[in-house]
């Protein structure tokens, strides 16, 4: 797990550096120019600072991301799990999404079964922040997203569907570390909590991730990062790198 997690940051680091660049030239071209130009009107300005503003947020996203998987790492994240109503939370999260994405229809069909949680709050809140990010960012304007949750004897599954250009045949973890860390520290929280994340895709026709939370709690009362190979184990899952079967 831990090799994994270090491939996992050096092929990004490689990666991102490029994006990295990017962003910093945008920024410092932008404020450069609101700085020494004199014929700039309010609408203009207005621009730059919502161009700078856009590639500030991708380094302080990426900056974060790294963060995170240090923690990982390093085996520093502990769960801070409490009972939560997943269909709640979900709607929370939705419904905070819908300010920064208006453009879009998004949709929840929860199941009115499903019980209070065992887990970690802030850390499942991550997970459907960045399944509803990547839902929105590869899909039209107009398009619907949607949030489902279901019910079996050991899980709660939840599924983000898209309506974007889907995942071709070839789709590796190269391309998942060049988007960004967030799929790959999204699965690392679920393993903690004896779940897992997979996708249904296929090109043109959109991308529906899936991940299971279990009704009862199967890691250890810290959640160490360490405790995650015992639910592997327990229960191994699929790569998150191929579809289901």
């Amino acid at each position: 797990m831990l090799e994994r997690l270090n491939k996992l940051k050096s092929e990004f680091l490689i990666r991102i550096s490029h994006q990295f660049r990017t962003a910093l030239v945008g920024i410092q071209g932008f404020s450069e120019l609101i700085r020494d130009s004199e014929r700039l009107d309010l609408a203009e300005v207005k621009a730059f600072a919502s161009d700078i503003h856009t590639d500030a947020k991708r380094l302080d996203r990426a900056f974060n991301q790294m963060l995170e998987l240090d923690r990982m790492e390093a085996g520093r994240t502990i769960l801070q799990t409490a009972q939560v109503d997943i269909n709640m939370l979900i709607l929370e999260v939705v419904e905070a999404a819908r300010d920064e994405n208006a453009e879009h229809v998004l949709a929840v069909r929860l199941d009115p079964s499903a019980p209070p949680l065992q887990c970690d709050r802030g850390l499942i809140s991550q997970v459907l922040d960045i399944l509803l990010s990547n839902a929105t960012r590869y899909s039209a304007a107009g398009t619907e997203v949607a949030v489902v949750t279901q019910v079996d004897a050991d899980f709660v599954k939840v599924s983000v569907k898209d309506h974007g250009p889907g995942m071709p045949a070839d789709f590796d973890s190269g391309l998942f570390v060049g988007n960004g860390l967030g799929l790959p520290i999204a699965r690392q929280i679920l393993e903690m909590h004896g779940g897992r994340l997979w996708f249904d895709s296929a090109a043109g026709l959109g991308s529906e991730f899936h991940f299971t939370l279990p009704l009862h709690v199967r890691t250890s009362v810290n959640g160490r990062a360490a405790a995650r190979n015992q639910s592997r184990n327990a229960h191994p899952a699929p790569s998150i790198l191929s579809k289901s079967s």
